[in-house]
This record gives structure tokens, sequence and C-alpha cells, in this order.
């Protein structure tokens, strides 16, 4: 598995998912490790996983997204 975490402000970002039924999530969340909190933020506008995200001028971008359609 590959993972790529923004860091803002001493916090980590995490974006996005899979759910054990291999659909992409819409998650948003961020990581405390000094405190060893979670805290959901607003949802994404598309639910998406095996994506690339980074920071510019305090924005975050994610970019990408990796969908299974069964037939």
């Amino acid at each position: 598995m590959d993972l790529l975490l923004p860091v803002v402000d001493d916090k980590v970002i995490v974006v996005g998912g899979m759910s054990v039924d291999t659909n992409p999530k819409d998650y948003l969340m961020q990581y405390d490790a000094d405190k060893d909190v979670w805290k959901s933020l607003a949802t994404m506008p598309t639910p998406r996983y095996a994506t690339f995200s980074f920071l510019i001028r305090d924005k975050l971008y994610v970019l990408g997204m990796y969908s299974m359609v069964y037939v």
C-alpha cells in the first residue's frame, strides 16, 4: 500500500479511502499525533481512493481516483 499524507499545522490529513466492499469514500480526516486524536473534516465532493494529495499555499489538492466498476 502506498500512502502520501500531507501535514498541516503538525496534523496529518487523511484523504478518502476504500471500504471493505471496495467502494471509494469521501472521508477527509485530521490526526493529531501529539494528542492521539482523530477529527472528521468536511467531506470531499466526490468519493475517491488511490489519490495523490498535496498542499500549495495552505490549500489542499487531491488528484486522481481509482474506482472499480463491475459488469
